[in-house]
């Protein structure tokens, strides 16, 4: 047993094997020695990780993580800081503004109506909407939380997380074999002060949606991408509470399940998120493509008369 550090040797968060024909597997300095514990870092796959990885470049543009150089889990006081990463399996995503800005202003200008104005007015609509833009939202960012789950947590009609069951009619609307995984995420607008202008008003909240609406469109791609890397994968649109054959008391499940995320997306004691330009929601991941048509379902909780994604569609996809 001389091969195992004397220090550590009734210590279960330590083990140093220096019989093994790799160690030091890292480059260490006189006296130092590593815990082999986790061996293989059982945090490879976190992009957040609280390591120090670099990243090689694929000619295709992906990126390999690249580990030589950590030495994060192998050092004896980071055992309980790695146990808390793998119970937290949040994702933080901070994308800015301007990086939205091109797909968000289509959204403006779609909510807006500019086609449908006369010229001079859409000038004076378009100048106000930049310079919404310009004074509050150009430098700011959304911090979006990511947690993934198991395709085991989805049923015929139904989510289980944990003890949690979460109503959701489309998840009976198509076979389950085709599922791979799923994410639930939540997010908020950038913060803008109330203005006296009605119309500078209309444009910031005009903004504000449009710029979450952007971000789960980059949201969407992202965790496509994310996905597909071995293997092409499909992600639905996002859904969530209030619609979709989801009814609005969903929120609170969610939002218990995404408690102490980095996006600062709360639950108040009224029910209601905070802030108030929140979202909370679901991507699934697919093996195959399907239909999957989702921006005309906002206010759709499930009803009587359902949809053909819902359990009044007697059809399948």
């Amino acid at each position: 047993m001389d091969h195992i550090n004397n220090k550590y040797t009734n210590n279960s968060k330590f083990f140093c094997n220096k019989d093994c024909a790799y160690y030091p597997c890292h480059d260490v300095v006189d006296g130092q020695e590593l815990n082999c514990l986790f061996c293989y870092c059982p945090l490879y796959l976190k992009e957040d990780c609280p390591g120090n990885p670099s990243y090689i470049i694929g000619g295709d543009g992906s990126r390999i993580k690249d580990c030589s150089g950590c030495l994060f889990p192998h050092m004896a006081d980071n055992y309980d800081r790695v146990i808390e990463e793998l119970m937290n399996n949040e994702i933080s995503i901070e994308v800015t503004c301007e990086e939205l800005y091109d797909n968000a202003y289509r959204y403006v200008m779609a909510c807006s109506g500019y086609d449908s104005m006369d010229e001079e007015t859409a000038q004076i609509q378009k100048s106000t909407a930049d310079d919404i833009y310009n004074r509050y939202f150009h430098d700011k960012s959304i911090i979006v939380s990511l947690k993934k789950f198991d395709k085991e947590c989805m049923h015929d009609g139904y989510f289980a997380f944990g003890k949690e069951k979460l109503k959701c009619q489309v998840l009976g609307r198509f076979s389950h074999s085709i599922i791979k995984c799923g994410y639930i995420y939540t997010c908020h607008a950038p913060k803008a002060e109330e203005v006296d202008s009605i119309l500078e008003q209309y444009y910031i909240e005009v903004w504000q949606n449009s710029l979450l609406d952007s971000m789960r469109d980059f949201l969407h791609d992202y965790i496509e991408r994310k996905e597909s890397v071995r293997r092409k994968s499909y992600v639905t649109d996002s859904f969530g509470p209030g619609f979709y054959g989801m009814e609005i008391s969903a929120v609170n499940t969610l939002a218990k399940i995404m408690k102490g995320n980095k996006a600062g997306v709360k639950l108040t004691d009224s029910g209601n998120m905070s802030p108030a330009k929140s979202l909370i929601g679901i991507y699934l991941v697919m093996n195959e493509d399907i239909e999957w048509q989702i921006r005309d379902c906002i206010s759709c909780v499930g009803s009587g008369q359902g949809c053909k994604f819902c359990y009044g569609y007697k059809g399948k996809l």
